[in-house]
């Protein structure tokens, strides 16, 4: 009975020790974009902006805009904290308005 409860114990620690890890006790980790105001033709940049407080071994961010009155140029990573990261990922589809931005972290030396 003891070598059972012994048992028992050991797979609910081992089982239950990545949800632990799992848990940020630190500030929410936040995404957002700033907002403009803009006339037909012209350019302009919106920043798009995360927060978070532990380090990260990757990042995805999808996103989808919805006036026809957009169209994705492109997509800089100039004065971010991840400037420095060779393996980023920008995918769009222009059709559905969607794009994704994707930084993988942890392949860096």
């Amino acid at each position: 009975m003891g070598k059972k409860i012994f048992t028992i114990v050991a797979l609910l620690m081992v089982l239950g020790l990545p949800v632990l890890h799992a848990q940020d006790h630190g500030n929410p980790d936040t995404l957002y974009i700033d907002s403009v105001k803009v006339y037909q033709g012209n350019k302009v940049a919106v920043n798009v902006n995360f927060y978070n407080d532990e380090p990260l071994a990757a990042l995805e961010i999808p996103l989808h805009y919805s006036s026809p009155d957009i169209t994705l140029d492109s997509i800089s990573f100039a004065g971010s904290r991840v400037a420095y990261v060779a393996n980023k990922l920008v995918a769009k589809n222009p059709a559905t308005q969607q794009f994704v931005v994707a930084v993988i972290v942890i392949m860096e030396a």
